[in-house]
């Protein structure tokens, strides 16, 4: 329902748009982690860096605005002097 309100007033967004980096970048840390299975710990530890790693790269092509709104909210929860 509140998508549909939102999406009245804004404009519905595209699925690509709101899902297209999370899919990406899990299928980059599924593939990590089935090639890691035997290691569990390292596993987690890489599949979780890869995620990041591959989110950020899609989001930049995918919603480059959406990506800067993310880094803002980042840098505005890291101590002042590791802005």
């Amino acid at each position: 329902m509140m998508l549909r309100v939102a999406g009245g007033a804004v404009g519905m967004p595209s699925f690509m748009t709101t899902a297209g980096s999370a899919l990406v970048a899990g299928a980059a840390m599924a593939v990590v982690m089935a090639a890691l299975q035997v290691l569990l710990p390292v596993a987690l530890v890489v599949g979780g860096i890869v995620y990041v790693g591959a989110f950020v790269l899609a989001e930049r092509r995918v919603a480059p605005a959406d990506l800067q709104v993310l880094a803002g909210c980042c840098r505005s929860r890291l101590p002042g002097r590791l802005r």
